[in-house]
């Protein structure tokens, strides 16, 4: 008995994962009006989902290309949903984007079988967090629309602020940081620390000037358990002003950003000093300073190599001058060295091609295509530059 229980099980786990392979053409969209795929959501008792894109947004074609052909995607969407596609610029697909305040792409747009929207979230999505935003569409627990229904009635219990404080984050709304912060102070700060308190505040609370954050800078040792990601959200939330400040272009702004920053991180201060007067400098039309502050905080302190490689690119395409593009390089080499991609491959190997250093930088080019192909990315920039090192124009 207890062998035909194991074979059964074996057998339908096997099924379960040919169904699931069998996925190979991705989801399969309606080739029909909405009011077409409604009638058929009626019929069979399924809810519909609605691809609601523009030809020339970038990650809705990321998202067709990459999640929607996904096999577990595919089997999820397919089996749960009625599928459809709607150009938000063509045809009905104009008054549809109007009549469901559709304003940014991709959005995704879930409706109950008799029509009513329940469910929306706007942008890409990795291939198992798609699927959990179709598992919530389907969960009236965690359908936006029924919570904010809720919310709107007064429930402001535990489970429905913080089920909606993420179904808004998933929605690219705004006030997902407002009913965030609402339940964590509907919390005592001891349970900030708490693993499910922890990823909201990673995700919404992201004010310097916060209660939270206050609780957090202050109190390292309770988040230590949570490194490196403790350090990146102090590292994003104080960029964040400093960006900020920047922006204003305000000298007053940016006196009370660094204010602030002595008083969090007084040991550090030096390190957010030059941080902040490089967002400010960089930002602002301060030539005189701009390259100053770039080199006192690249050089000294920054160990992120994603603003690294940015800041190398602006002077691979604003500079002439030989030191300013031998610092540039530099600053590309160091974001190489903390984490190699396509992408700093890429600018070093310009970087090389603009000092005349042909030979060095048909190699990288030549180390960032294979990078950038193993990872199935758009190599056709590098290729260009290649080609011009290898066969100049005469």
């Amino acid at each position: 008995m207890r062998t035909k229980v194991i074979l059964s099980a074996t057998l339908l786990i096997w099924s379960n994962l040919v169904a699931v392979l069998a996925q190979t053409d991705g989801i399969r969209f309606e080739a029909v009006a909405f009011e077409a795929a409604l009638a058929k959501a009626q019929a069979t008792n399924k809810y519909i989902f609605v691809d609601v894109y523009t030809e020339w947004c970038a990650p809705c074609k990321k998202l067709e290309k990459e999640v929607f052909t996904h096999p577990e995607v595919a089997y999820f969407f397919n089996q749960n949903f009625i599928n459809l596609k709607i150009n938000a610029e063509k045809g009905e697909g104009v008054e549809f984007s109007s009549v469901f305040d559709v304003n940014a792409y991709p959005c995704a747009l879930f409706f109950s079988p008799d029509g009513k929207l329940v469910h929306r979230t706007v942008g890409y999505f990795e291939s198992q967090a798609f699927i959990e935003n179709g598992k919530n569409a389907l969960n009236t627990d965690r359908q936006i629309v029924t919570l904010s229904q809720k919310y709107e009635s007064g429930d402001r219990s535990e489970q429905v602020l913080r089920n909606y404080a993420y179904a808004l984050l998933a929605a690219g709304d705004i006030k997902a940081s407002a009913i965030a912060r609402e339940l964590l102070k509907q919390l005592t700060p001891d349970k900030w620390h708490q693993p499910e308190n922890w990823e909201l505040i990673q995700k919404m609370e992201l004010d310097m000037n916060s209660p939270v954050f206050d609780y957090v800078a202050k109190n390292p040792q309770l988040f230590a358990p949570y490194e490196p990601e403790y350090s990146a959200y102090i590292h994003l939330v104080t960029g964040r002003a400093m960006f900020m400040a920047g922006r204003s272009q305000k000298p007053e702004r940016l006196r009370l950003v660094k204010q602030v920053l002595k008083y969090y991180f007084p040991q550090d201060s030096a390190k957010y000093m030059a941080r902040a007067d490089f967002y400010f400098y960089t930002i602002g039309n301060h030539d005189e300073k701009k390259y100053a502050a770039a080199v006192r905080y690249l050089d000294n302190y920054c160990n992120d190599w994603q603003e690294l490689n940015e800041m190398a690119w602006n002077y691979y395409e604003q500079e002439e001058t030989q030191p300013q593009l031998q610092k540039a390089l530099q600053w590309a080499e160091k974001s190489v060295q903390l984490h190699k991609t396509y992408q700093n491959l890429d600018t070093k190997a310009h970087l090389l091609y603009k000092l005349g250093q042909n030979g060095a930088a048909a190699a990288t080019a030549r180390e960032a295509i294979t990078l950038g192909e193993s990872a199935k990315m758009d190599v056709s920039m590098t290729r260009e530059l290649l080609l011009k090192i290898t066969q100049p124009k005469k």
